[in-house]
């Protein structure tokens, strides 16, 4: 995390972040997707418990706000501090 810090500091790269708008498999941009279009490929606790969800333009690879997304929203809150809001 620390090295992190020093090249995005060092490369004035804070600017230019802008977490959750690409897929990590393909790199795609991500569009807001109804429920009801993707009900079919979700867990079943996923469809009982989430209604937000985006999808890959490229890949068609499903995202949502769940422990994964926590867990890498604090890694970038710890990395960012205050330098963006997501």
């Amino acid at each position: 995390e620390e090295q992190l810090k020093e090249v995005m500091e060092r490369f004035e790269l804070f600017l230019n972040v802008e977490p959750f708008k690409r897929c990590i498999r393909c790199n795609g941009l991500l569009e807001a997707v109804a429920k009801e279009a993707i009900i079919d490929k979700l867990p079943e606790q996923t469809k009982q418990n989430i209604n937000e969800f985006h999808q890959c333009q490229s890949c068609a690879q499903i995202y949502w706000r769940g422990s994964h997304y926590e867990r890498m929203q604090e890694f970038i809150d710890g990395v960012m501090g205050n330098k963006i809001s997501s």
